[in-house]
């Protein structure tokens, strides 16, 4: 199934680089979402976006 197209990845981390803080998402076309090390809660902090990158590092 593919809806490429019709998708949009919205964000809130105003830390990362990929923010568009204006619009609250991402600039990215696609990212990818691990799950967080030793991690197995079954909420919603299990898994992290591991296409962050952050922004005082780029702006450096």
């Amino acid at each position: 199934m593919s809806h490429k197209k019709c998708q949009s990845i919205s964000c809130d981390v105003a830390s990362c680089s990929f923010n568009d803080t204006l619009e609250n998402s991402c600039t990215l076309s696609a990212i990818k979402v691990t799950p967080k090390m030793n991690c197995a809660t079954e909420d919603i902090d299990e898994s992290m976006c591991a296409s962050y990158k952050s922004r005082a590092l780029v702006d450096r």
